[in-house]
C-alpha cells in the first residue's frame, strides 16, 4: 500500500509541475489494468527530471499506437526467407498467405507495454544521445521525436536498441570517428547498402519487427525506412521519416528518411538509393505536392504528422475569397482518377486563404466541406508558383478538331526504358539454324510510340527459322511476339531460347510471350541475347506483332473507352465512348483548354487527368519542375 501511495504522489507531483494532468490522466486511464506498469516508470524516474519528462512524453502520446501480431508469423517469415534465397516464392504459397495468414491480432501498446521495456528504451536512448559528439547540438524536443520513440509504427513491442547498437556501433567507433553527423550517416548508409535490401510488395504485412529485420532485409519501402530508423536511432543519430500522402502523378504515396543536422536542418536520404547531402532535401522525381513529417506525438489536428513542405518547396499558395463565400473548411485537393484527394486544409486570415508551401506546376482544385462530403469550390488549375491558371468551365466550345489519344496514364521513364529495349533489334530469316546465310526481315530503328507494334514485311521468301536478336547493350524483354502469314498466325514447332532472368520464376518464363497478355513478359538473364523460332518447315512470314514490356496503359484494341472533360456544372461530362480499333482513339469534338480524363471500361485502374497542348496529351509528370 505504501508503494502505491508513493507512486500516486509522484504522479501528483508530475501533474502539478507540468500542468498536463488531463493528457497524462487520459493515457493512464486508457491503459486499464496496465496502468500500474506505467506508474512504475514514473516512479523509477522520480529523481531524474529529464528522463521523467521523456517518460511522460512517451506515455502521454502512446494512446493510438498498436502492434499487429500474426498467428502464422513463422510461416510468413519462412516465405520471406525463401524469397531472399531464391528470388521468388510459389504462387500457391502467396495465395495461402493472403487468404489464411494475414489476419492480425491488433493490440494496443498502452495495454501491453511493460515498465521494464519502457525503462530500457529510455535509458538506451539517453545513452545514445549523450555518447555521440553531435548529441550536444540536439535539443530535447528533437531528441524526443528523432531518437527516443520505442517503435516505428505497428510492429510488435521488441527490445531492439542493444542488438542494433552491438551490430553497428563499430561503424562509428572505428570506421568513422569524426563529429559530423552527416558523414556518420553516410558511413552507415554505405554499409547498409552493401548488406542490401530486397524490395517486394508481395508480403502485404506490417513490419515483422526489428528482430527479424536485423537479419532478413525484405519488404516494402517503409520496411527499409523502419530498418534505417532502428539502426540510426540505436547509434544516437537523429532520424525521422518524411512522406507525401498522395502523388497525382503516380496515384500513390511515398516516404524517405531525414537526418537532423547540427545546423538544425534536415537532409534527405534513402540508403539503397541516395546518401544524405548537407542542405539537400528532395523526396523523389515524382510530383509530391505537399510533404509531411512523421511524428510520435499527436499534433493539434489529431494526426501524427507535421507539415514540412516549406523545407522542400519555395512557393506558397494563397488565394482571396470574397466575404460572402468565405469558409473555414477549404481543402487543397488533387485528382485521384476521376475523384478528389484532399492533401491539405487551409488556414484563413481575413479573406486570404492559404495552404502554405506547395509544389508548383501541379494540377490542383480547391474543395469545400459540406457535411461529410468534399465538393469543388473552384475550377481545376495549374499553380505555376505565382498564379492559379484555371481550366475554365464557362463558355466551353466544342470546336471541330481531329485529336489522337494514345494513353490513359503518364508514360514514365522506367516504362520507356523497358519499351525502348527493342530499338535496334532485328528479325532475320534463314533456312539453317546457324544463320550463316540469313536475310534481315525487319530492323526496328524507330522509338516505339505505342506498345502494339505491327510490322509489315515485304517478304515473299520462305524460311524455316526466324531469329529475333536485340542490340548488345540491351536485355531481351518482350511481352508478346506473334508471326503471321497474311492473317493466319504461324506458330513455331520449337524455340531455341536464351536463359531467363530467373529460371524457376514464372514471371520471366518464355511462354509469357505467347499468352496474349501484354502485362506478362519474358526477360533474359544477359544482354545481347536472341530467340530462334523453328517452324518445322519453310514458311512465308509477312507480318509480326511485337509488344515490348509495358504498363498496358496505352490504348488497347478491343477495349471500350470513355473520354470526359471537366464541365460547366463542376463535374466530369462525357465526350462519348469508343471501342478501340487501333492503338489510339480519335476524337473530333474535344473542347479547348479543358481538363480531360480517359476511362477504360474494360480493364485497369491506372488513369490520370490530362490536357491537350498543340494536339498532344500533357500529364502532370510532363509539367516542369521548379
Amino acid at each position: 500500500m505504501n508503494k502505491i501511495i508513493a507512486i500516486a504522489l509522484v504522479v501528483f507531483a508530475v501533474v502539478s509541475c507540468t500542468g498536463r494532468n488531463s493528457k497524462l490522466d487520459e493515457a493512464l486511464r486508457e491503459a486499464k489494468s496496465n496502468r500500474s506498469e506505467l506508474l512504475k516508470v514514473l516512479e523509477h524516474y522520480k529523481n531524474d527530471s529529464l528522463k521523467l519528462k521523456a517518460a511522460i512524453f512517451l506515455i502521454e502520446n502512446m494512446p493510438g499506437y498498436t502492434a499487429y501480431h500474426y498467428k502464422y508469423i513463422d510461416s510468413i517469415q519462412a516465405l520471406k526467407k525463401d524469397w531472399i534465397k531464391n528470388g521468388f516464392v510459389k504462387a500457391g504459397d502467396i495465395k495461402k498467405m493472403e487468404q489464411e495468414w494475414l489476419k492480425p491480432d491488433i493490440r494496443k501498446d498502452i495495454e501491453y507495454i511493460t515498465a521494464d521495456f519502457l525503462i530500457s528504451n529510455i535509458d538506451d536512448a539517453f545513452q545514445a544521445w549523450h555518447e555521440r559528439p553531435w548529441g550536444k547540438h540536439i535539443p530535447f524536443d528533437v531528441f524526443c521525436e528523432y531518437i527516443l520513440p520505442y517503435k516505428a509504427k505497428y510492429e510488435p513491442l521488441e527490445q531492439w536498441r542493444k542488438a542494433y547498437k552491438q551490430r553497428y556501433s563499430f561503424l562509428l567507433d572505428s570506421i568513422y570517428t569524426g563529429t559530423d553527423v552527416i558523414e556518420a550517416t553516410k558511413t552507415i548508409c554505405e554499409y547498409l547498402k552493401k548488406e542490401d535490401f530486397h524490395h517486394t510488395h508481395i508480403f502485404n504485412t506490417t513490419s515483422a519487427g526489428p528482430g527479424f529485420a536485423l537479419n532478413y532485409r525484405i519488404g516494402k519501402c517503409m520496411d527499409e525506412l523502419e530498418l534505417t530508423m532502428y539502426v540510426m536511432r540505436a547509434l544516437g543519430i537523429p532520424v525521422n521519416i518524411d512522406y507525401y500522402p498522395f502523388s497525382p502523378e503516380s496515384l500513390n504515396n511515398h516516404a524517405w528518411c531525414v537526418v537532423r543536422d547540427t545546423t538544425n536542418e534536415n537532409a534527405s536520404f534513402y540508403f539503397t538509393e541516395n546518401i544524405p547531402i548537407r542542405g539537400y532535401r528532395g523526396g523523389e522525381f515524382r510530383k509530391m505536392c505537399k510533404i509531411y513529417r512523421q511524428t510520435y506525438a499527436q499534433q493539434l489536428n489529431g494526426l501524427r504528422q507535421k507539415d514540412v513542405s516549406d523545407e522542400y518547396f519555395k512557393d506558397t499558395l494563397t488565394m482571396y475569397v470574397s466575404h460572402n463565400k468565405k469558409t473555414n473548411s477549404l481543402y487543397l485537393g488533387v485528382f485521384n482518377r476521376d475523384k478528389f484527394c484532399p492533401i491539405a486544409k487551409s488556414t484563413v486570415n481575413g479573406n486570404n486563404v492559404s495552404f502554405g508551401h506547395v509544389e508548383a506546376n501541379c494540377i490542383y482544385i480547391i474543395l469545400s466541406k459540406e457535411g461529410k462530403e468534399l465538393i469543388p469550390f473552384t475550377d481545376p488549375f495549374i499553380f505555376d508558383g505565382k498564379q492559379l491558371n484555371y481550366f475554365p468551365t464557362n463558355n466551353i466550345k466544342k470546336e471541330p478538331n481531329n485529336i489522337k489519344i494514345y494513353r490513359k496514364f503518364p508514360f514514365f521513364a522506367w516504362n520507356k526504358d523497358r519499351m525502348y529495349r527493342i530499338i535496334n533489334s532485328k528479325f532475320e530469316g534463314s533456312n539453317t539454324i546457324d544463320f550463316k546465310h540469313s536475310q534481315i526481315l525487319y530492323h526496328i530503328c524507330d522509338t516505339p510510340k505505342v506498345c502494339f507494334n505491327k510490322f509489315s514485311l515485304p517478304n515473299k521468301q520462305k524460311f524455316r527459322y526466324i531469329r529475333y536478336k536485340v542490340r548488345e547493350n540491351a536485355f531481351l524483354e518482350l511481352a508478346e511476339l506473334h508471326f503471321y502469314q497474311d492473317n493466319k498466325e504461324m506458330k513455331p514447332a520449337n524455340i531455341v531460347a536464351c536463359e531467363p532472368y530467373y529460371a524457376n520464376d514464372d514471371e520471366f518464363k518464355l511462354e509469357n510471350c505467347f499468352d496474349y497478355d501484354p502485362l506478362t513478359y519474358f526477360l533474359s538473364k544477359k544482354e545481347g541475347q536472341e530467340l530462334i523460332f523453328d517452324f518445322g518447315s519453310e514458311v512465308v512470314i509477312n507480318r509480326i506483332l511485337c509488344i515490348p514490356r509495358n504498363d498496358d496503359n496505352f490504348i488497347r484494341p478491343g477495349d471500350i473507352y470513355e473520354l470526359f472533360y471537366w464541365g460547366e456544372d463542376k463535374k466530369w461530362s462525357s465526350l462519348g465512348k469508343q471501342k478501340a480499333k487501333a492503338p489510339y482513339l480519335q476524337f473530333s469534338n474535344i473542347p479547348q483548354n479543358t481538363l480531360l480524363f480517359l476511362h477504360d471500361e474494360t480493364r485497369g485502374k491506372e488513369e490520370e487527368v490530362f490536357f491537350l497542348q498543340n494536339g498532344e496529351q500533357v500529364f502532370v509528370n510532363s509539367l516542369p519542375i521548379n
